[in-house]
């Protein structure tokens, strides 16, 4: 597996962004994406266990353009993991993941979306489970998470340190959301530049500390908060630390920009700043892992 189409993404949204900005035009979310020295793009909002799989069409016109730019694409999963309809769930995840557009492309990977779900009591591993072992040990399965300095509004991140755990028992890599935005609603600094980038530091180190080796891209905050804009300075402070770490990254989200980035705004900042960081495949083999090579042997 190339780990390094993880190096720095783009999070876009099927009706928002391709649909409502672009007019259902994914060439210029690419050149965008492209210029920007993207290696992926996160597409959300393509199935649901109301509508199913409904994003067939904004896969069609983006997988071939992001294919030919060279960026992979993940189209994200949002499972409710304390649904009744588990099974559901895994089936969508598996279409999408399989599904072929009329030019012969398929998604590079899944991403799954489990935020509040990340909990002991819920179906994380029997869910994550399922997938890995459907779609095989050498699919790309990407999971985001929130932020390690706390989990919302529940309880402290130390309280699941296993379920953190088994996040690298069946996905390549983590992508915890590190919004600044957080740091207010807990008051742990106010979202200064300079606290940014400790808030990064920290959160790193707390995930390293948990799973030393496996490999993290945290999520960096592009979306309005209360009428209030990421600021081009707080963007920077992120991209910057994540490079300084050499970590991989990327930011949500595109269609809280203007669809071509205001002067010196943040989405102009993500395109300028730094070189993309390098990300190292995980040094661990994990149990689950051999255990599903050594079956599909």
């Amino acid at each position: 597996m190339n780990m390094a189409m993880f190096n720095k993404g783009l999070w876009i949204d099927s009706y928002w962004d391709w649909q409502f900005a672009y007019g259902s035009n994914a060439t210029p979310i690419v050149t965008l994406a492209k210029t920007a020295g993207c290696t992926c793009i996160y597409a959300g909002s393509v199935a649901n266990i109301g509508s199913g799989f409904y994003g067939q069409a904004f896969l069609n016109d983006l997988l071939p353009k992001a294919h030919a730019a060279g960026i992979a694409v993940f189209p994200a999963i949002s499972p409710d993991l304390l649904s009744a309809n588990l099974s559901t769930y895994e089936s969508l995840t598996v279409s999408v993941a399989n599904y072929q557009t009329p030019s012969g492309d398929k998604a590079d990977g899944i991403i799954i979306d489990v935020e509040v779900n990340l909990t002991p009591d819920t179906n994380f591993i029997a869910f994550s489970s399922a997938i890995r072992t459907t779609l095989g040990v050498n699919y790309p399965l990407a999971v985001t998470v929130l932020n390690p300095q706390t989990v919302d509004n529940i309880a402290p991140w130390a309280t699941y340190p296993q379920t953190y755990i088994d996040c690298a028992a069946y996905y390549n890599i983590v992508l915890p959301q590190l919004y600044w935005v957080k740091m207010m609603t807990y008051g742990t600094y106010p979202p200064t530049p300079a606290n940014i980038a400790l808030w990064v530091q920290e959160s790193v180190a707390a995930i390293n500390t948990l799973t030393p080796g496996f490999p993290i891209a945290p999520i960096g905050q592009m979306w309005t908060y209360n009428g209030v804009d990421p600021t081009p300075a707080q963007v920077a402070a992120f991209i910057n630390k994540c490079i300084s770490l050499g970590v991989p990254y990327s930011m949500f989200h595109l269609h809280d920009q203007p669809p071509n980035g205001a002067t010196g705004g943040a989405l102009n900042v993500f395109g300028a700043v730094g070189d993309v960081p390098r990300v190292l495949p995980s040094a661990r083999r994990l149990a689950s892992i051999r255990n599903l090579q050594a079956g599909s042997g």
